[in-house]
């Protein structure tokens, strides 16, 4: 019970500097430093620490990744040309509060991994369904995770997901870095073909 209750007051939050970022954040997208990332390419950052500590992302910068810029330059925004939107987009709308969801994250070795519902449930796959995991560290603290992806229109679907990001455990133990996240978009790009496997699961030492 503790766990959840750890969860809900992350996500309460999260919830505030999301909504705060959609009104603060336009005076400070010009305000911007190149900077390094854990692959040593440059990428944009915030230029005000406190601003990047919250709404940057230390792995793509502000201007978002390649895919992304790819995807924003062919669509109906995109076509006004404007680096400002670009930016908004991707750290207001589309990836908020990234840095923040990393450091309220967690950076431990996972000696246990359980879930129920569909193992394989992604957007990037093209895959529908709901997972609900929990993973626990070597010190036997526990970490949950609910996300929930439907296609309903065309190549759009909803993605639900909150909790920490721990989907793609593959083995253990092994040393993760998770993010803790709460994301919402009820258009989001879907890709691939459905490939379900709904099996309960376990993936321990």
């Amino acid at each position: 019970m503790v766990v959840f209750i750890k969860v809900f007051f992350l996500w309460l939050i999260q919830l505030f500097f999301i909504f705060l970022g959609l009104f603060i954040l336009p005076f400070f997208l010009n305000r911007t430093i190149t900077a390094k990332n854990s692959k040593n390419e440059d990428i944009t950052i915030f230029k005000d620490k406190w601003i990047d500590y919250i709404w940057g992302n230390m792995n793509d910068g502000i201007d978002g990744d390649k895919n992304y810029q790819t995807q924003f330059k062919s669509s109906w925004l995109g076509k006004i040309n404007d680096t400002w939107l670009l930016r908004y987009n991707w750290v207001a709308l589309r990836n908020e509060i990234e840095n923040l969801s990393l450091h309220m994250g967690i950076d431990a070795t996972i000696r246990n991994y359980k879930w129920k519902g569909y193992r394989y449930t992604d957007n990037s796959k093209g895959n529908d369904g709901w997972i609900y995991s929990v993973a626990t560290t070597e010190d036997g603290k526990k970490y949950p995770m609910f996300r929930y992806c439907k296609r309903w229109i065309g190549t759009r679907g909803i993605v639900f997901c909150v909790g920490y990001k721990n989907f793609n455990i593959k083995n253990t133990p092994e040393h993760y870095r998770y993010s803790m996240v709460l994301a919402f978009n009820p258009i989001k790009q879907w890709e691939g073909l459905n490939n379900k496997e709904n099996i309960d699961g376990i993936c321990k030492n």
